[in-house]
């Protein structure tokens, strides 16, 4: 299912590791639509911590560890995001009220049993922000039908099996992510 460096992880593999990270994300009070902060170095952890966010019926707010501390702190306040799924040692030791998730940190005897993903298509799947022209990044809004659409209306140009490889080539920060990545 996935290849980063030297580590592959199979589809089965991939479903074990949501489910592992969802159940952790349950346990630390993480339910359906609750806001939840991605600041992820690249990694397959990365790609099984979105999944496991959508498992639950949340949605998430990629950010990038290499952003200004400013920016950072304004879109977590922005997004009103209660947790942040980090792997990296980057910890914003600031008055923000926050839950703190180190995805190398989880407990990997829990399992959650959800083979069953939430599917309203109207559910937030993740808000993306913008550059921020005004000085301010803005949040765009983006629901599973969204998602669904753009992978509907893009699937007869490309013509994939499941012998074909693809590239995450993009930042999870930017939007056309969403593409390569589901």
């Amino acid at each position: 299912a996935l290849k980063f460096k030297n580590e592959k992880i199979t589809y089965e593999d991939l479903l074990n590791e949501v489910n592992i990270i969802a159940a952790n994300f349950s346990k630390t009070g993480i339910k359906e639509n609750t806001p939840v902060t991605l600041l992820l170095d690249r990694s397959i952890e990365m790609i099984a911590s979105i999944l496991a966010v959508l498992k639950l019926g949340a949605y998430y707010i990629p950010v990038d560890p290499n952003w200004p501390l400013e920016r950072l702190k304004y879109i977590i306040e922005d997004a009103k995001s209660e947790y942040i799924v980090t792997n990296n040692d980057m910890y914003i030791n600031d008055k923000i009220k926050i839950t703190w998730i180190d995805i190398n940190k989880i407990d990997r005897e829990l399992d959650l049993e959800l083979n069953a993903v939430n599917k309203d298509l109207d559910r937030l799947a993740y808000i993306i922000y913008t550059s921020g022209s005004t000085g301010k990044p803005k949040g765009t809004l983006i629901t599973n039908r969204n998602v669904v659409g753009l992978l509907e209306s893009t699937n007869n140009l490309f013509m994939q099996t499941n012998n074909d490889i693809w590239t995450l080539f993009h930042t999870y920060t930017f939007d056309f992510s969403s593409w390569e990545i589901y």
